[in-house]
């Protein structure tokens, strides 16, 4: 019996290192050479590098794009303008570029407009070919199906030897591939709320963060691109578990503790959906609930859109009907009127959005705000964007968040919205809005590329920066990044452009024209 029972034991344990993961891929390497000027993008294995490591000296700067025409006062803080750190990371790369993104859409041909301000993306597209003509890799993975149908940069960069993989998150979590990050040499990062858009550099206000010579977080955040690398490939379905090489041994328990510029600092990185979540990576839900709930003094969010339920989902007047419920061969619904397009609205396609849930209440985000708020006393602020495709349906979740503010109880909530005037580029679709997505508190900074509702956090992919920074005894001049974080949002909030929601100056509304 002991023998049979020893046995027993190997075999299990041999089974245990042989678990078949299914539908799991298992690549050596992840994009293979390029075709096409020599270009060469071979996957270089993750960890090891402890020579790398050890030449690390880890700066974080943050960054951001200003729409034409939106100027605050004189001596306000601001962050390095986005398209120039962009230029500088592709000007420093020697070996590879791993770009994670929606979607492209670089020129103003792609949409059909001929304006001036397109010229930022058009000199990035250039550079990107560049690039591969110096025989530097390039590898995209973005989201199948893209919402700029009519681009063809990906195209012209795979002319000319890079890699694209499109991921079909629709299929795989009915989400979409929403992250935006970069991963260059496997040492810099860039990731933000910024898509690879033109209008992203001159039309819309983005913030990001760039991290230079940091091999541990770039190889890191490296894992979370092998992940829809993987998922871009042929036939590829979700992995019931992830391999090993997909773990992550940096996140909320064990952050990446290193000095930045000198100053003490500890980072990781969150992601979403949980699905694309290996073993160990801090799930992006996660990660804000826990910034949220460690604030003391303040928690100031700016978000493109907040909603306290599902975003992406059935309208609730498509209503099931039992066998028996068509009759012609029409479904028969209990709409009262016809559901009507409108901004940021659109009229539900038959069959298509069968396969979307029904409408549901999440208010896990606005629990632990107002939690925040009324339990410890901390100042909440809130800034949301407003311009011409927001859906008005937001504002009563808005509305309802700032009731709670009672200043004689030591409770304070407050909520605006920011507008960015229309001026004259009303010609372009989808801009003259604030796009980032960010919070911070006296103790953190968070960047992040999903908006604040349900679907961001269960089905679409995105990722989060969590960083905090102790000032340094030796240099004690230099601005925590969660100080120079409130410095922009405090810029933006006392701003013209910051609105509140009880009474919009001068007539303003989410089109304001400035």
């Amino acid at each position: 019996m002991l023998w049979l029972g020893t046995v027993t034991l190997i075999y299990l344990l041999w089974q245990v290192s042989h678990l078949s993961i299914w539908g799991q891929l298992h690549p050596k390497e992840g994009p293979t050479r390029s075709r096409g000027h020599g270009s060469s993008l071979t996957w270089k294995p993750l960890g090891g590098e402890t020579t790398q490591q050890q030449l690390d000296s880890c700066q974080l700067v943050l960054v951001e794009s200003t729409p034409q025409d939106l100027q605050f006062a004189a001596g306000s803080p601001s962050a390095q303008p986005l398209a120039q750190a962009w230029m500088q990371l592709l000007d420093m790369a020697q070996e590879s570029v791993h770009v994670a993104s929606y979607y492209w859409s670089l020129t103003g041909s792609d949409i059909g407009v001929n304006d001036s301000s397109s010229h930022l993306g058009e000199a990035l597209l250039q550079k990107l070919q560049q690039l591969l003509d110096r025989n530097v890799s390039l590898a995209v993975a973005t989201s199948h199906p893209t919402l700029a149908r009519n681009s063809t940069d990906l195209q012209v960069l795979a002319n000319r030897g890079a890699q694209v993989r499109h991921v079909p998150m629709g299929q795989l979590t009915r989400g979409v591939l929403h992250s935006k990050f970069w991963v260059v040499d496997g040492r810099h990062i860039y990731m933000g709320s910024a898509n690879m858009d033109w209008r992203s550099l001159t039309q819309v206000k983005e913030l990001g963060a760039v991290i230079y010579n940091c091999s541990r977080l770039a190889r890191d955040l490296e894992k979370t691109f092998q992940t829809y690398w993987v998922l871009g490939a042929p036939k590829a379905v979700l992995p019931k578990h992830w391999p090993r090489h997909f773990s992550s041994h940096i996140n909320h328990f064990q952050p990446l503790c290193a000095r930045f510029a000198g100053v003490p600092t500890t980072a990781y990185f969150s992601a979403s959906p949980p699905v694309l979540c290996p073993y160990g990576r801090t799930r992006d839900l996660e990660a804000l609930l826990t910034v949220m709930a460690a604030a003391r003094r303040f928690i100031y969010a700016s978000v493109m859109e907040y909603f306290p339920t599902t975003r992406f989902s059935r309208p609730a007047r498509w209503v099931w009907v039992a066998a028996g419920g068509l009759q012609g061969g029409k479904l028969l619904t209990m709409c009262t009127r016809p559901l009507l397009p409108g901004p940021g609205r659109r009229v539900p396609s038959w069959p298509e959005d069968l396969d979307l849930p029904l409408p549901r209440y999440w208010p896990v985000l606005d629990n632990a705000l107002r939690a925040a708020a009324f339990s410890r006393g901390v100042q909440v602020r809130l800034l949301v964007s407003c311009g011409l495709n927001t859906d008005p349906s937001m504002f009563p979740y808005l509305r309802s968040l700032q009731a709670l503010s009672n200043p004689e109880a030591g409770v304070s909530v407050d909520v605006k919205v920011f507008i960015v005037p229309v001026g004259n580029h009303s010609n372009i679709p989808f801009s003259r809005v604030n796009h980032s997505k960010f919070m911070v508190t006296e103790k953190t900074a968070y960047i992040g590329t999903s908006n604040w509702s349900e679907d961001y956090f269960s089905s679409t992919s995105g990722v989060g920066l969590v960083v905090s920074q102790r000032n340094s005894s030796t240099q004690p001049a230099v601005a925590t990044v969660q100080e120079q974080l409130r410095q922009l949002f405090e810029r933006d909030w006392s701003s013209r452009y910051a609105v509140g929601l009880d009474g919009q100056a001068q007539g303003q509304d989410c089109v304001w024209q400035g």
